[in-house]
């Protein structure tokens, strides 16, 4: 190892000798995963509409982010679409949007129902 060169890159080191090197690394992913699998055994509903939650903010999130790429929002275009490319993108955006709040809003409402179904 040099100054310019800070790690050694010819040495190829798996995931596992990351982990036997860093007892820290090593035991906080263990307590993090066993915290989440606790959770999720204790209180599954709950963790069921965390999960469904964050999955309608990312599914918002897409839909949002590609108004913001064809210009529609009157942002800065980050790269010009081709000709016929516009209409399905901002088609495929609402569509987008559309799901992400259905999702967003209604998880913990069909979530519940089902447990409902299921008893």
């Amino acid at each position: 190892m040099t100054a310019d060169q800070p790690f050694d890159l010819s040495m190829d080191r798996s995931s596992l000798d990351v982990l036997r090197g860093s007892r820290i690394l090593a035991y906080s992913i263990g307590a993090v995963t066993l915290v989440a699998g606790l959770v999720l055994l204790l209180w599954p509903h709950t963790t069921l509409t965390v999960v469904a939650r964050l999955a309608g903010i990312l599914i918002l999130a897409v839909g949002v982010v590609d108004l913001v790429l064809t210009g529609v929002l009157g942002l800065v275009v980050v790269h010009q679409l081709p000709e016929g490319y516009r209409r399905p993108t901002i088609n495929r955006a609402i569509v987008t949007i559309v799901f992400g709040l259905l999702i967003l809003l209604w998880s913990g409402y069909v979530l519940s129902q089902a447990s409902r179904a299921a008893v």
